[in-house]
């Protein structure tokens, strides 16, 4: 076991160094190796050149295509060794650092520690310029390891867990400062209960970390021998899973576990695609049967798994979650309290590390025979550890967890958060993803015809630069811009923030405007064919209200956001296009924050009265019904008319009867151009008004 753990360890170092030396390699290891290096078409390290990202080959939806953007360029935080600009002194400069690397006696993290630091900018060749030497090499790592258990063929297993969004937001408490710390450590909880579960399966299988091609969100796509071996070990695997998960969760959250079988060639481009979408229909059989490997037993149904009943005993069920017994005096369970206190120590943890379940009480997330821990300062020795930010000695992740402090360096609670919005001391929620993701890998980089572009080392860049631009971008931005938002979770291509209502929708029109530079478009709101896109959901709420019904508001704008044909911000219970919603905004704001002159009128009180407002309000309700088809609304022109003639002065607000003017067609002379577009976000405009006006309690 001891030689074979060592091989293990050797098949994922050597390909985290600089000129792939295999003469550590010995008999089956060597063979395994050199194989994978052929099937995967590994250059030597002399060829590579500077890392692009892969939105141009991921196409779009016209014939419009982002142009190539260096990573460097690309990277959202900075990386803790600059990057140079040239790939021969980037070569250079991990060779120098990797002098005295054994790998014989290195372990796989610090070896993929100093690759990080050093050659993340840089690609496989010219011709793959887009994929990166790393994640090819790791990809061949995970192939070499399958060769080496044997020769009876591949196949790649996908799992992720059921039942994630009414986990996450079915929390019953009222008081927004604890369940915002639940909600952003049941997200983190999730996140690791997927890299346990992959480590209890690289454990089973004798598998190296590479293993793992994709992960992101509690979904993880694994290479694994399909083995005697692996067929027998599978079956226990998926029921040990579902038991803990009926045990442990009530069957709340549940594994899902699939398996498709491949040939070498699919690691290839032209085949992981396919590959990709037929093990997500497997996936999909085994969500239809979920926990079915723990309700499902050798004579049939298991009856007495159906049974679960609770005994709370004297302290009632739990006030948050209402599934498991409180703990005396507390008024909680056991696990919603070790959510608060995970939430309320990921905003200052900075790594985490893995081991097997040894039973400690210091774990903080523990499921399938593995422990996760978090901290800060250093970390624990002889331990898989990865940083949450950029690091030289350990590998690492982004982690957004920001959370407004105030002057004392206290966590700010919601009340005080409302209180410093301008206008109303309302918060806003804010959802947003990115638009057909799951397509977009699974079909994206294919093509009918060569070249096809849907290798797993490019698919998995992709993954990666979305992690780190909801990871690690966006923390970056909130903390420089929006110091007073609080990030609930972010990462995969979601996220959920909550703030002051005016600084939201400043941060949701700047996400999108940073989305679609990050993929290397000129300045500006995303467009329906970009490579990608982004939408969103915005609602306006006291504080007051609980967060996860909140939460839930902002997701149902997002839906409609999305049925409403996606790339747009869903917002008072209206849709707009990103260039819409950023018109909207500089009808009353400039770039600069400062308001516009027609601005400044409407959002003074001592100039524009409230009831002026309330009818603009009025209008718009009037005009989206004519859009609707009732010709009858058009009445609100002689309306508007009588509104501008009797309460509008020219001389006093000469912009406001501009304005108004030409939502009425009313204007001397040619008629305004675009007012249509004005009348369909005049509504957006002027709740924004309303609640920005200086006068917060009008």
């Amino acid at each position: 076991m001891a030689d074979h753990s060592a091989d293990l360890n050797l098949l994922s170092v050597v390909p985290l160094t600089p000129d792939m030396d295999a003469s550590a390699l010995q008999g089956r290891a060597r063979d395994s190796w050199l194989r994978a290096v052929d099937v995967m078409g590994l250059p030597p390290l002399d060829a590579a050149v500077s890392l692009t990202t892969p939105f141009p080959a991921l196409g779009a939806w016209e014939d419009i295509v982002a142009p190539p953007l260096r990573y460097v360029a690309a990277t959202p935080c900075e990386l803790p060794v600059p990057q140079p600009s040239d790939a021969r002194q980037a070569i250079a400069a991990w060779r120098q650092d990797a002098c005295g690397i054994d790998a014989t006696r290195t372990a796989w993290p610090e070896a993929l520690a100093l690759a990080q630091s050093r050659a993340r900018c840089l690609a496989l060749s010219e011709d793959r310029a887009d994929i990166p030497l790393i994640l090819a090499r790791r990809m061949a790592s995970a192939l070499a390891v399958c060769h080496y258990h044997g020769d009876d063929g591949l196949a790649l297993l996908v799992a992720d867990f059921s039942g994630i969004q009414p986990y996450l937001f079915e929390i019953s408490e009222v008081g927004a400062g604890g369940v915002a710390r639940s909600l952003r450590a049941r997200s983190f909880f999730i996140a690791q209960l997927g890299a346990l579960l992959a480590r209890t399966i690289q454990d089973r299988l004798a598998l190296g970390p590479h293993n793992t091609l994709l992960n992101a969100g509690g979904k993880f796509h694994m290479l694994i021998p399909w083995t005697d071996a692996t067929r027998n070990a599978l079956p226990a695997i998926r029921s040990e899973a579902a038991e803990w998960c009926l045990r442990m969760l009530h069957g709340e959250l549940a594994v899902n576990i699939a398996t498709e079988i491949i040939k070498p060639e699919d690691l290839r481009a032209g085949g992981f695609g396919d590959a990709l979408t037929r093990a997500d229909l497997n996936l999909r059989y085994h969500k239809a049967r979920r926990l079915a490997d723990a309700l499902i037993g050798g004579a049939g149904w298991r009856a007495d798994a159906f049974l679960g009943l609770a005994d709370y005993g004297d302290s009632g069920p739990c006030r948050a979650c209402g599934r498991f017994p409180a703990e005396p005096d507390a008024g909680k369970c056991s696990w919603c309290l070790d959510d608060e206190r995970r939430g309320r120590d990921l905003t200052r943890a900075q790594w985490v590390s893995y081991a097997p379940d040894s039973g400690a009480a210091t774990a903080d997330v523990r499921a399938f025979g593995w422990a996760a821990h978090i901290g800060h300062g250093a970390p624990p020795e002889r331990r898989e550890c990865w940083r949450f930010e950029p690091a030289t000695r350990e590998p690492y992740r982004f982690v957004a967890r920001h959370v407004p402090l105030d002057q004392s360096g206290e966590r700010m609670t919601f009340e005080h958060i409302a209180a410093s919005a301008q206008g109303r001391p309302y918060l806003a929620y804010l959802k947003a993803d990115v638009d057909r993701l799951g397509e977009r890998m699974a079909l994206g980089f294919c093509r009918d015809a060569d070249p096809a572009y849907d290798d797993p080392a490019r698919i998995a860049h992709l993954s990666e630069l979305l992690e780190e631009f909801f990871a690690g971008r966006l923390e970056k931005t909130v903390r420089a811009h929006y110091p007073l938002c609080y990030v609930v979770f972010s990462g995969g291509d979601d996220m959920t923030i909550v703030g002051p209502h005016d600084a939201i929708v400043r941060l949701a029109l700047q996400v999108a405007e940073d989305f679609r530079a990050f993929l290397g478009y000129d300045t500006g709101p995303p467009v329906p064919t970009d490579t990608l896109t982004i939408s969103a959901g915005i609602v306006v709420a006291t504080s007051r209200r609980p967060l996860s019904v909140a939460v839930g508001l902002a997701e149902r704008e997002l839906h409609r956001a999305k049925r409403e044909g996606r790339c747009r911000l869903g917002i008072f219970g209206q849709t707009l296009s990103w260039q819409q919603a950023l018109a909207a905004h500089r009808t009353l704001w400039q770039a600069s924050g400062e308001p516009t002159p027609l601005g400044a009128e409407l959002l003074d009180t001592s100039k524009t009265s409230s009831a002026f407002l309330y009818h603009m309000l009025a209008y718009a309700r009037m005009w989206a019904r004519y859009r609707a088809g009732d010709t009858s609304q058009i009445r609100y022109q002689p309306m508007l008319a009588y509104e501008i003639g009797r309460n509008i002065e020219r001389k006093a607000l000469p912009n406001v009867h501009a304005w108004a003017s030409d939502l009425a067609q009313i204007t001397a002379g040619p008629p305004g151009t675009g007012w249509q577009a004005a009348m369909d976000r005049l509504g957006v405009v002027v709740r924004l008004a309303i609640l920005n006006r200086s006068s917060s309690r009008e």
